[in-house]
């Protein structure tokens, strides 16, 4: 009896925590016991006097959650934005969330509220100084300001402002794009340039440049044709052959013929003639081809060197030129004139510069030097030789905003190392001087205006830019040709200047536009600073 009353309560006992019965189970799961079951609760005795204080009853841990249990599932992720309106909402018009605002409290969205009509803000001083007196060099510099208001002007308002917006409207429609499709074939490799030239004083002439990157492997194919009116053309082609893979070096087979009524003459070494002292000069037909092969380094940077040689083949005559001709014994005085000249000439030309290549991000300030050298000798006739030489050094000065102030001095000479047949030396012929006056040195005369043994000019230029590929200049030159550079004298000279405008960097597609005037002699009784006038607009020729 015992035994089985003994078995009854180990049977109705809780099963303790880790038991075998519930080994997982927490220690809590069985349900308490209520009071009748337990039976009376015991009363706890009385503390003695003198004895401490009981500690407290510790608490039990609570139960560890049990790892068979699963967490929790995450809240489910916000709804992507399909468009640019749902990413944006709830968003002021700045795209900045919304500040959450107090009681009563207005709400900022980022926005200034709009001004009524006529009214402006008032600017914000960020620094909080007081403005500068006014001090010496302010009134100093309305002298300047004055004096180049009108070139300011003209610069302003009959140059940039047109040309801007134009160049705007062109931009906005794509109107070069649409150009640029029409004459560019095979990827842009091929591409085929329109030549309108216009210069005030000689004939106007249309043309075209072809050119074709890569026709063949390594090789480049340019062509030009001009045509003008009334015996006036010229062919030119050329090959370039490159030699290394970055494409710094090739050799250049170059030929040409070109045929010119127009050709203008004052005179040698500026020595008095009939011609000097016509408003137009006097006129004669040149005839001139050309065959050349060189050899070509950097030409696309600014350190750069040539070696050509040139095989020259020139005719002249007055007959068929323009008027006023040259008379025949005027025409005859000209050494080569009558019977022409073949010759052959090897030049040596280098550029070098201390300019950055990059000069969007460098200054503009630096020092660039060209010089040439070349000797030539008459195949028809060997006795007749000569050397030339030339130099032009410049500086260039930047102003920032790709504002560029230039100075420059330009020679080129000859000298006659021919050998003397019956004691006297044979002439050099008179197209083989060198010259001023073009697009290159003397830019308000005409090309040839000046022609000699020797000649020396010097060049002062302010270049600005205007737009993208758009620059303007003001330039000023002063200079002649000479006989003898041991004569040379301030008051022998002639002064020109003028406004330029030039697009594009390309050798085959940049476009220029000169006004220019120049002047007669400085020791001239009555000068003149607008004796000549020109306007060229027209495309450079040539590669």
């Amino acid at each position: 009896m015992v035994t089985f009353l003994l078995a009854g309560a180990v049977l109705a006992a809780p099963p303790a925590e880790g038991s075998a019965a519930d080994p997982n189970g927490p220690a809590d799961s069985a349900p308490p016991a209520t009071p009748s079951d337990a039976g009376p609760a015991p009363v706890a005795p009385e503390p003695a006097p003198d004895a401490p204080p009981a500690p407290a009853a510790e608490e039990p841990a609570a139960p560890e959650a049990p790892a068979s249990e699963a967490p929790a599932p995450e809240p489910p992720p916000p709804p992507v934005a399909q468009n640019l309106d749902d990413a944006v909402a709830g968003r002021d018009p700045t795209g900045t969330p919304d500040k959450p605002a107090r009681d009563g409290e207005e709400r900022e969205t980022g926005q200034d509220e709009p001004l009524p009509k006529g009214e402006k803000r008032t600017k914000t001083d960020y620094d909080g100084r007081p403005e500068p007196n006014t001090d010496a060099g302010d009134i100093v510099r309305w002298g300047p300001r004055i004096l180049f208001f009108p070139v300011y002007l003209v610069m302003e308002y009959v140059l940039r402002v047109p040309i801007v917006w134009t160049t705007t409207r062109i931009e906005q429609h794509h109107i070069t794009d649409k150009i640029a499709d029409f004459f560019t074939w095979d990827d842009g490799r091929a591409r085929l340039y329109p030549i309108i030239s216009f210069d005030f004083g000689v004939r106007a002439n249309v043309g075209f440049t072809f050119k074709w990157d890569e026709a063949l492997p390594r090789h480049d194919f340019a062509a030009t044709a001009i045509l003008g009116w009334d015996d006036l053309y010229s062919f030119e082609g050329k090959v370039d052959q490159k030699l290394f893979r970055d494409e710094e070096a090739l050799i250049r087979w170059r030929g040409g013929y070109h045929v010119a009524p127009d050709n203008v003459y004052f005179g040698l070494s500026d020595v008095d003639a009939r011609c000097n002292d016509l408003a137009k000069g006097c006129r004669f037909r040149s005839a001139v081809a050309d065959a050349s092969v060189g050899l070509v380094g950097w030409e696309e940077r600014l350190n750069q060197v040539f070696f050509t040689t040139t095989f020259r083949h020139a005719r002249f005559e007055n007959e068929r030129s323009d008027s006023p001709p040259l008379t025949d014994e005027e025409a005859a005085a000209l050494p080569g004139f009558d019977d022409g000249y073949q010759i052959i000439e090897p030049r040596l030309t280098f550029a070098l510069d201390t300019r950055h290549e990059d000069l969007d991000f460098h200054t503009g300030t630096g020092v660039r030097l060209e010089a040439l050298s070349a000797f030539a000798i008459d195949v028809v006739h060997p006795d007749s030789r000569w050397f030339r030489a030339g130099a032009e050094a410049g500086g260039f000065y930047d102003l920032g905003f790709g504002q560029v102030a230039s100075a420059s001095l330009y020679y080129e000479g000859l000298v006659n190392v021919s050998w003397p047949v019956d004691g006297n030396r044979p002439a050099i012929p008179f197209y083989e001087l060198p010259y001023l006056g073009g697009n290159d040195q003397m830019k308000g005369f005409l090309r040839r205006r000046f022609m000699g043994e020797n000649a020396l000019a010097l060049n002062l230029e302010y270049r600005y830019p205007i737009a993208s590929l758009l620059d303007a200049s003001v330039f000023a030159s002063v200079g002649n040709t000479f006989r003898d550079l041991g004569t040379w004298d301030i008051s022998n000279n002639y002064l020109s200047y003028g406004l330029a405008l030039e697009i594009g960097t390309d050798r085959v597609s940049s476009f220029e536009a000169i006004l220019g005037w120049g002047s007669n002699r400085f020791d001239d009784p009555s000068f003149d600073p607008f004796n000549q006038f020109r306007l060229s607009i027209g495309v450079n020729r040539g590669f």
